[in-house]
């Protein structure tokens, strides 16, 4: 009977420690909460009425655009992300050396490509969709930084530029896909995010979407805590028979 026990409680241990681990990492990596508009991008005016929430300690605006990185004969789809590097190491923690002429890749990404900082690498980006004229845009920038990403999806796709010359390459309104806030620390616990959310929600209205840092892999968490569930209800039937 006592081993039994033993083995229900580590695998929910394993579970929750797995559901820790996963939330910790998305936390140093994308702030408390994210919001983005559902119709247009965020203007300055928007991360300045964000940042005026009494919950809410500082706002970093994102500009995301998607294009191919080319390294001689490879190359692979990646998410840029243009950022104000100060700013995004208060939120997450994540130091990123972003000269007007350099950009930060993952590790996971560079053991892919087989590039170390110094290396160069051609960007190819989509400029507009506005007319057929509109043509790709091909850029080519040196290896300022190789940092490590919690998470490894994150750490292959995603790279780092200034935020200035992402703009400069496209169409150079001072606009953002969207803003990770970072709340105080009377609201950032993880049981209290999720009332944070719903009320940063209800003031900014219908026309944003608020969600808190683990929304992407909230699939993933559900699944875990079904399977959690499942799991030790059926270890608890097991021992149940055994115990007849």
């Amino acid at each position: 009977l006592s081993f039994s026990i033993a083995v229900i409680l580590c695998a929910v241990g394993l579970m929750d420690g797995f559901e820790f681990s996963l939330k910790s990492a998305l936390k140093k990596s994308e702030g408390d909460i994210v919001v983005s508009k559902k119709n247009s991008f965020l203007s300055l005016e928007d991360l300045t009425t964000i940042n005026q929430n009494k919950e809410v300690r500082q706002v970093v605006g994102i500009l995301q655009s998607q294009g191919f990185l080319i390294n001689e004969n490879r190359s692979l789809g990646v998410i840029l992300n243009g950022v104000n590097g100060e700013d995004f190491q208060k939120i997450t923690g994540i130091r990123l050396d972003l000269t007007a002429d350099g950009v930060a890749i993952g590790e996971a990404l560079a053991k892919r490509l087989g590039l170390k900082v110094g290396d160069n690498v051609s960007l190819l980006l989509a400029k507009g969709n506005g007319s057929i004229s509109d043509q790709p845009l091909l850029e080519s920038f040196p290896v300022k930084q190789i940092y490590q990403h919690n998470i490894y999806e994150k750490s292959l796709r995603y790279l780092f530029i200034n935020e200035t010359k992402l703009r400069a390459l496209l169409d150079g309104q001072a606009k953002y896909n969207q803003s990770m806030v970072s709340l105080k620390s009377q609201y950032n616990a993880h049981g209290k995010i999720e009332s944070s959310v719903r009320s940063i929600s209800t003031i900014m209205g219908d026309e944003f979407s608020v969600r808190p840092y683990w929304h992407d892999f909230e699939v993933l968490l559900e699944a875990v805590a079904v399977e959690k569930k499942t799991i030790t209800i059926i270890l608890q039937i097991i021992v149940v028979i055994l115990l007849f």
